[in-house]
């Protein structure tokens, strides 16, 4: 297989003005410089550029590049011939990242407190979507949870409801990051939360044995494959199995939702290279997005058919026309052409859907079996 590569997405906007404003700010007021102050500011430069290089924005690594080509090529020289040891080690660690083939952890962090590189056309449109539908699912919960009776069920099915709308605003944060793994992973846990609030709305008295009994109990009854059940579903179809597979478990399909193997010029074997940190990588990033405005338009009909419990407000039939009409919009221009090319995903694409169709029918007062 040959080597494998570990690289951190970084969040590639370190840019030149940042680098320039912080070499002026280490050397301080020019009048008072030193070749002392002069010559550690350099040093420092250097260190920083080296430790951040895989977080730099386009212009300010060509700068880095031409900075320290010919250093890290006499580095790279008199590394080689060190004798094993610790700081030889820690030194081609160092000269790594430099190259891409580590990551910095503190980079991940840091990564994702920042914008991140301009969000492409498609991850734009999808965050457009699940935002407008989340807001119209907020506005719902706001209305029917503002005065009226309270009680355990509301109380519940409130917290629920908030949770999905973290967990999906979260997910588009990730998402933003390439972070597909972990969202994936939010993502399935919102379609257990989702599952309950149906139940709970259409049969409360199984909140009782939800909120009360022991957990060992609260299993065996309203366990995600008890509670589907008790909904009328099958315990999985291809869209949930997905989610399990790209990141609710360890699989190798997780694996390679963040990897891809190539050989690189020259080199005689191919290369595995793998992603730390996060890349926007298309293949793993359109399931995730069609799954993030699905299970916000799904989330919205969730919310719309509890509230009806306690008030019919006229603006709900419109917000689900809205919501079927953003998913459908993002699935035609972006979703279809990408899954089409990956294998085994158009049955995922026909199960969210359809989940889709029959909940907000159904949230409409229509037969969800309407063709």
């Amino acid at each position: 297989m040959g080597p494998w590569t570990a690289r951190g997405m970084g969040a590639h906007v370190i840019s030149m003005n940042e680098l320039r404003a912080r070499m002026e700010a280490s050397i301080g007021d020019p009048s008072a410089a030193t070749k002392e102050t002069v010559d550690a500011a350099i040093r420092a430069h250097v260190a920083y550029l080296f430790e951040n290089y895989s977080e730099l924005d386009p212009e300010a690594k060509a700068y880095a590049d031409t900075a320290l080509k010919e250093m890290t090529e006499q580095a790279a020289a008199k590394v080689g011939a060190m004798p094993n040891s610790p700081e030889k080690r820690m030194l081609l660690r160092l000269l790594a990242r430099l190259n891409g083939r580590h990551f910095n952890v503190r980079g991940i962090l840091a990564g994702l407190d920042r914008e991140g590189p301009e969000l492409e056309p498609y991850m734009k449109a999808a965050e457009y979507a699940a935002m407008e539908i989340l807001r119209e699912a907020a506005d719902v919960m706001f209305d029917a949870t503002t005065g009226g009776p309270r009680g355990e069920q509301k109380f519940t099915i409130a917290a629920l409801m908030g949770w999905v709308i973290e967990d999906l605003v979260v997910a588009l944060k990730l998402a933003r990051h390439g972070l597909s793994n972990q969202a994936i992973a939010i993502l399935r846990t919102t379609d257990e939360k989702l599952d309950l609030v149906d139940l709970f709305t259409k049969e409360p008295q199984h909140l009782d044995v939800w909120l009360h009994a022991s957990h060992k109990e609260r299993w065996n009854k309203l366990g995600p494959k008890h509670v589907r059940k008790l909904l009328g579903r099958g315990v999985s179809n291809s869209a949930y199995d997905y989610f399990c597979a790209a990141g609710g478990h360890p699989t190798l399909l997780g694996i390679k939702n963040r990897s891809v193997l190539r050989r690189p010029e020259g080199a005689e074997e191919p290369e595995f290279m793998l992603w730390v940190g996060g890349e926007r990588l298309p293949w793993a990033l359109h399931p995730l997005y069609l799954g993030i405005i699905g299970h916000s338009a799904l989330a919205l009909a969730s919310a719309i058919s509890w509230s009806q419990l306690y008030a019919k407000n006229e603006e709900n039939a419109a917000r689900l026309e809205r919501a079927e009409r953003l998913f459908d919009e993002w699935r035609e221009q972006y979703g279809i052409p990408m899954l089409r090319e990956m294998s085994g995903k158009p049955n995922m694409l026909a199960d969210e859907m359809g989940e889709i169709r029959r909940k907000l029918r159904k949230a409409k007062g229509e037969s969800p079996d309407a063709t």
